[in-house]
């Protein structure tokens, strides 16, 4: 019988966790497993996951990313009952089945008598001795798969109390950094242990991450993987810049030729946040440069990220600033959240109007990324944000805040620098730099096929098949 997979999640906002998310529900082999979703409301991709064929969709509105003890202990419950649920439907199916049903055939990646042990599988770090569900004479193939902190902490205990015998937990980044108070921080970490000793499996996106985890007592060597948060190499590496065909092709209409924006532009894409300046659209897929009134020798510095304190995108716009004084180019931020306000106010203050765009929650990346010249990260911690290997596959330079996972990606002088957080200075120095000896990062395709290699996202999602065959065989 097929192994039934239930991913969890906080919120199917637009980031790389959701995104990766909603990619692995839909490439999954669904010959060999039954996939459901679990998430809280209110996210951009909400009306996506709803589309997916073949899997089932709960959301519950209680599960909410601040803390909140009542609607926390009712998704608690709602969980639980959603999982008891589905437990049930799998030990039916279990009762028409034969007595001993054949194994599901394993996923073509994965070869027997590779090195690794049981079954092949060999992941970075690899569990040797997960005992998920010993209280069962023969579990149930049914596994719950939690991503992001709070979802990750709800899920798993109501998958305990449900009695699902396999809990895999994904840390895209941890809830937990060292900007938060003592207290707060000491709690994110302890319940992190505490949940730890019912987790089956544990992946991570980052090395960093691992080590992190490991020093702080959350997992062990035993029982924890790699798992990169993959992207879609292609997209990034083989977008034009202005093909208008290939954009009336991703807008599901034609280009308008008397008007800025697309036909079927705000029907087709998620709404633009209202637009910083009066009489632009918000938007640059292409001709960004003509309308816009960017010259062509005008260089374009970039950032793409959600606006909460995590990202500092406060720090991008002082950066703006700096380089303004140093030399002509645009800034352009693309994203929303909760420090809009704070951003625009800046933006006022310092007089930036006429140098800094911003667009709003975007999911033309790809075609985003080839209209800058330079892509700027400013975050205070990460997992690993999946732009840093997007903007590399689109061949272009990164400066960034060394943070985490990010010197698995960036190497400091080769495809990009690194620098620690709130250095305006030194994110100044660093761009203006670059803008000013373009030569310096020439090749950089060359240089960064390696480091490519392990974000390949369809391999994101066979090393989930492998891990998922793999646990139910141990």
């Amino acid at each position: 019988m097929k192994t039934k997979v239930i991913h969890i999640i906080t919120k199917l906002e637009l980031g790389g966790a959701q995104q990766n998310t909603l990619f692995t529900l839909k490439n999954l082999d669904k010959k060999i497993f039954d996939l459901v979703l679990v998430s809280g409301t209110g996210g951009i991709l909400d009306e996506e996951a709803k589309k997916i064929e073949g899997i089932k969709t709960y959301f519950v509105p209680e599960l909410v990313r601040e803390i909140n003890p009542l609607k926390d202990l009712i998704a608690l419950f709602k969980i639980i009952k959603i999982l008891s649920k589905e437990k049930r439907l799998v030990a039916q199916n279990s009762q028409l089945q034969t007595q001993n049903p054949p194994t599901p055939p394993l996923p073509a990646c994965r070869q027997a008598g590779e090195k690794g042990g049981k079954g092949g599988f060999e992941p970075e770090h690899r569990t040797q001795n997960v005992e998920p569900g010993e209280s069962l004479t023969r579990p149930y193939p049914i596994i719950v798969h939690t991503h992001s902190s709070k979802s990750g902490i709800i899920g798993r205990w109501a998958a305990k109390f449900a009695g699902i015998p396999y809990i895999i937990h994904t840390f895209h980044g941890f809830g937990f950094n060292d900007y938060q108070i003592f207290f707060k921080r000491s709690l994110f970490i302890s319940l992190e242990r505490l949940t730890g000793k019912i987790t089956s499996w544990f992946i991570c996106v980052s090395k960093a991450n691992i080590e992190n985890g490991k020093k702080l007592g959350i997992f062990t060597d035993k029982e924890i993987s790699l798992i990169r948060s993959g992207i879609e190499i292609e997209k990034f590496m083989n977008t034009a810049n202005n093909s208008k065909a290939t954009l009336a092709s991703q807008q599901g209409g034609s280009v308008n030729e008397n008007n800025s924006t697309p036909a079927s532009f705000s029907k087709d894409l998620i709404p633009l946040s209202p637009p910083l300046l009066k009489g632009e659209s918000g938007g640059f897929l292409e001709g960004i440069r003509e309308r816009l009134g960017i010259k062509e020798n005008i260089p374009i510095v970039g950032m793409i990220a959600c606006f909460k304190p995590q990202k500092a995108p406060l720090d991008f716009i002082k950066i703006a600033a700096r380089v303004k004084n140093e030399l002509e180019a645009k800034f352009i931020l693309v994203g929303d959240g909760e420090l809009r306000k704070e951003i625009e106010a800046e933006i006022e203050r310092l007089d930036l109007k006429g140098n800094v765009i911003l667009t709003g929650w975007r999911k033309d990346i790809p075609d985003i990324l080839k209209c800058f010249d330079l892509l700027v990260l400013t975050s205070l911690w990460e997992g690993l944000p999946r732009v840093l290997p997007e903007a590399l596959a689109s061949n272009i330079p990164v400066v960034a805040t060394n943070v985490d996972g990010a010197s698995e990606v960036i190497k400091d002088g080769v495809n990009g620098y690194l620098l620690t957080p709130h250095d305006i200075d030194g994110f100044t120095e660093k761009i203006v730099y670059l803008l000013k000896n373009r030569a310096v990062f020439t090749g950089l395709a060359t240089k960064n096929r390696d480091i490519l290699a392990e974000f390949d996202i369809k391999d994101m999602v066979k090393k989930q098949e492998q891990l998922y065959t793999t646990i139910l065989s141990l």
